[in-house]
């Protein structure tokens, strides 16, 4: 079982090279729900940095949900990793085949994966399973997984995640 925070029915996960600033969620062993005081103190001890990492997960989830809130904004305020929700985000600091294993094993076979960061994509992949879709974006053979810019808004802008979640929607999951 792999640690992580989120919904372990999750739609949606996230793949992160560290692990969240919080003591909390340093040595997780199983996906666990945010709670909304732990999603505050993140952006508090991570700054920017981790209120990007949420703000660009809540943006996606809601293009590729749709419905279920009327803006990114509200489901990130839910919290977007609560009790309830159908987001996850596991933290991959040394990944390994085992762990990347671990990580596909641990969700629905339904869910959709997003290894953020070319780095992280070139630990947890081999060559031969990326299957470059544009300068931006891959696709991995295995399960339903994507490989897409890290989790920032200069790396991953609005017109770049709308271009994702139309790419995903074409493969009609």
């Amino acid at each position: 079982m792999i640690g992580g925070i989120g919904s372990a029915q999750a739609k949606l996960v996230f793949w992160v090279p560290h692990v969240p600033p919080l003591r909390t969620l340093q040595n997780l062993v199983s996906v666990r729900p945010l709670l909304q005081i732990e999603q505050s103190k993140l952006i508090d001890v991570g700054g920017n940095h981790w209120r990007k990492i949420i703000n660009c997960m809540a943006k996606i989830a809601h293009e590729l949900m749709p419905g279920r809130f009327p803006t990114w904004q509200l489901l990130r305020d839910q919290p977007l990793l609560g009790d309830g929700g159908e987001v996850a985000l596991v933290a991959l600091p040394k990944p390994s085949a085992p762990l990347i294993r671990s990580v596909f094993d641990s969700f629905n076979c339904a869910s959709i994966h997003f290894c953020c960061g070319k780095q992280l994509t070139e630990q947890c992949f081999a060559a031969s399973d990326i299957i470059q879709v544009d300068q931006d974006f891959a696709k991995i053979k295995l399960n339903s997984a994507w490989s897409i810019p890290y989790l920032d808004y200069r790396q991953l802008s609005n017109a770049k995640i709308t271009r994702l979640v139309n790419l995903v929607k074409s493969e009609e999951y």
